[in-house]
C-alpha cells in the first residue's frame, strides 16, 4: 500500500472473516467500559514498510507501517518483534513494539530505537506480528466513512546541528464525535498518537519518532492541511491560504525529536486514534 501523507486516510478492505468463538474482555484506553473481544479466523496483520539508520554508537533507529486487513474487526493489543541481521544472517538486533488498538482500513506506523548486540553491521530488519495474543473486537465502522479523522496544521520541521530533526506541529481532530465512537469514549476524551516518518531522496524509510498522549483543546479558525510537507516556506504558505476562519475544533500540539536523522529528505505523519 502506497503511503498516505497524512495517516489516517483510509483505504478500503475487502477481506471478510467468520467469528469462530468468543475470547474473553478488553477494557478500553480510557478504562471506563468492557469491551468483548472474540476469536476469529483472522487474516495476519500484515507490515507494508520497514526501514532503519544507525547512528555512530550502535543505536539503531526503525521504523515500519502496517494495517490491519480484517474487514469488522478491530485488533486489540498487537505485539510486533523487531529482530535485526548482519550480512552472514546472525541477529544482531532484538526489540518489540505495540500496538493498543488497530482499527481495520487504517495506515498505521511505528518508530523506535534500540541498541545493536556487538559489534556487527546492520544489514536488514524483519518485522513480525504476534497473532496469539490478539483480542478481536468486532465493529460495524466503515473505513471508508470515517476518512480524513485528523489532519496536521503547521508542520515544521529542522534539521539541527547535530545531524538531529526537530519536528512539531499540531493535529486537528476534523471528525470529533467519529473519533469518540470508534475510541468508546466522549467527544471530551478523544485521544490519540502520531509517528513521524523519515525519508531518504529514494523515499526509503531511514527512521522515525512518536508522539502520544495529545491533548485536544478547542481552537478557533484552523487549517485544514490533507498532504504531507516537509515544513518548507512554500507548504506553510498554502496551509495558511487554506485555513477556514471561524470553525471550531479540538486541536493538540505536538513535538518530536528524532537524534541522529541521516539526510533525509522529507517527513510523513501517521495520526492513529487509540
Amino acid at each position: 500500500m502506497k503511503l498516505k501523507s497524512i495517516a489516517c486516510l483510509l483505504a478500503s478492505v475487502v477481506l471478510c472473516v467468520s467469528l469462530v468463538g468468543c475470547g474473553g474482555q478488553s477494557q478500553d484506553q480510557t478504562g471506563s467500559q468492557q469491551v468483548e473481544t472474540v476469536s476469529i479466523d483472522a487474516t495476519p496483520i500484515q507490515v507494508e514498510r520497514s526501514g532503519f539508520s544507525v547512528s555512530n554508537d550502535g543505536e539503531v533507529n526503525y521504523v515500519f507501517t502496517m494495517n490491519n486487513p480484517n474487514d469488522g474487526y478491530i485488533a486489540d493489543r498487537v505485539t510486533f518483534s523487531i529482530s535485526g541481521y548482519d550480512e552472514d544472517g546472525n541477529m544482531v538486533l532484538g526489540a518489540a513494539e505495540s500496538v493498543e488498538r488497530m482499527f481495520p482500513g487504517i495506515q498505521y506506523a511505528v518508530a523506535g530505537t534500540s541498541f545493536m548486540a556487538g559489534s556487527g553491521t546492520l544489514s536488514r530488519i524483519e518485522i513480525a506480528p504476534s497473532m496469539d495474543g490478539i483480542g478481536w473486537i468486532e465493529t460495524d465502522i466503515d473505513p471508508d466513512s470515517v476518512s480524513g479523522l485528523f489532519s496536521i496544521v503547521n508542520p515544521r520541521t529542522a534539521r539541527l546541528a547535530d545531524d538531529s530533526a526537530s519536528i512539531s506541529g499540531r493535529v486537528v481532530a476534523d471528525e470529533e464525535e467519529t473519533i469518540a465512537n470508534i475510541e468508546g469514549v466522549s467527544a471530551d476524551a478523544i485521544s490519540a498518537k502520531i509517528c513521524a516518518v523519515l525519508l531518504d531522496s529514494e523515499g526509503n524509510l531511514v527512521g522515525g519518532a512518536m508522539a502520544d498522549g495529545l491533548v485536544f483543546d478547542q481552537e478557533e479558525g484552523v487549517v485544514h492541511e490533507t498532504e504531507g510537507t516537509s515544513g518548507n516556506g512554500e507548504a506553510e504558505e498554502q496551509a495558511e491560504d487554506a485555513s477556514s476562519e471561524g470553525e471550531v475544533l479540538k486541536a493538540a500540539q505536538f513535538s518530536i525529536t528524532i537524534q541522529g536523522a541521516p539526510g533525509f529528505k522529507e517527513c510523513r505523519y501517521f495520526v492513529m486514534p487509540v
